[in-house]
């Protein structure tokens, strides 16, 4: 039987971090793409040691929209049943105020370059009983006065996924493309936001609520293991619901 694999694109820290280990845990072998390699090195031995699995890694910038070509091209030696698109950065501030360099930064990894990885990933494996999780955040699904920009960006990943997802089932696929839609999570994405990524930050300081990287990491297992299309937080009560798509369809079934 050929070994198949999951990829995670992020998955240096946080969210894919976990979600890496969560998959190992569960006797998946992974894949993990990142730009620190010395880290990956760590996290693939770690997984490797203690969950008896196959840990592959692949430094990339995902980011660098220019490279994804050859990148993609280097996971086509691997069977990959499951990728997940969690890379990701977010702008915040003032948009009066913000760099517009910044902001197309931002923009090229948040929406080009998944939305590239997405369709080459099925468009090889359309026929094949995949899935495509693609991370977004519940400020895809709402209006962020805090961040405007990050917002647009992940309602571009909620929407194209979520439109995905139904022509798939329209095409009658076996391949299925989900959202997973975090709240605030303790990871790094604050210390980065504020320009130190190793920047000791009390996540009590800054939200008055929210979840842990690992917690996100099994919440996004549980959307994988269900029939549903979206995995969000519900702000009203900080708990993960598992749901039907929630854009209106405006064609198709």
């Amino acid at each position: 039987m050929t070994k198949t694999y999951s990829l995670i694109t992020g998955a240096s820290s946080g969210i894919g971090r976990d979600l890496a280990y969560k998959l190992a845990s569960e006797g998946h072998n992974v894949i993990l793409v990142a730009r620190r390699e010395q880290r990956l090195k760590e996290i693939a031995a770690d997984i490797e040691e203690n969950y008896h699995v196959s840990a592959e890694y692949l430094v990339q910038d995902i980011g660098d929209v220019a490279r994804l070509d050859d990148f993609y091209e280097k996971t086509k030696a691997f069977n990959i049943d499951l990728w997940v698109n969690n890379a990701g950065i977010s702008v915040s501030g003032d948009f009066l105020e913000i760099d517009p360099n910044d902001i197309l930064k931002m923009l090229k990894l948040n929406t080009g370059a998944l939305a590239k990885l997405s369709i080459l990933y099925l468009q090889d494996y359309a026929d094949e009983p995949v899935q495509l999780l693609n991370v977004s955040s519940v400020a895809g699904y709402a209006l962020m006065e805090s961040a405007p920009l990050y917002s647009v960006s992940k309602h571009f990943v909620s929407t194209l996924t979520e439109n995905l997802a139904h022509e798939l089932a329209n095409k009658n696929k076996p391949a299925r493309a989900k959202v997973l839609a975090p709240a605030a999570t303790e990871t790094e994405f604050v210390g980065v936001v504020r320009g130190d990524a190793e920047a000791d930050v009390d996540y009590s300081d800054v939200f008055e609520r929210y979840h842990t990287s690992e917690q996100m990491a099994e919440f996004a297992w549980k959307l994988l293991e269900s029939d549903k299309v979206v995995g969000i937080v519900d702000l009203d009560d900080f708990e993960f619901k598992l749901t039907d798509p929630q854009f209106k369809y405006a064609g198709g079934n």
